[in-house]
């Protein structure tokens, strides 16, 4: 958990409503398939298949919207919570 909460502090200044002005895209935030396979495979927090559905869907057809809507999920915030990254 240590190790995502540093990975996810480098994009803590995210507006994801504002993500046209980055210099990259919120599916740059997910894309990595070591963190999407921790996302499922954790044993402190995991997200059922279910719910990293949508994820992978958004990612796969390259859907900016599909992936900001997902980072406003209920799951997502409850991880972010844990990792205590505002």
């Amino acid at each position: 958990m240590d190790t995502l909460a540093l990975y996810l502090q480098q994009f803590a200044e995210i507006d994801v409503k504002r993500a046209n002005s980055l210099p990259y895209k919120t599916t740059d935030i997910l894309v990595g398939l070591h963190l999407l396979r921790y996302l499922v495979a954790n044993d402190i927090f995991q997200f059922s298949m279910d719910q990293i559905d949508p994820l992978f869907d958004a990612l796969r057809s390259n859907d900016l919207n599909g992936v900001t809507t997902w980072m406003e999920s209920e799951a997502w915030q409850t991880l972010l919570q844990l990792l205590q990254i505002e």
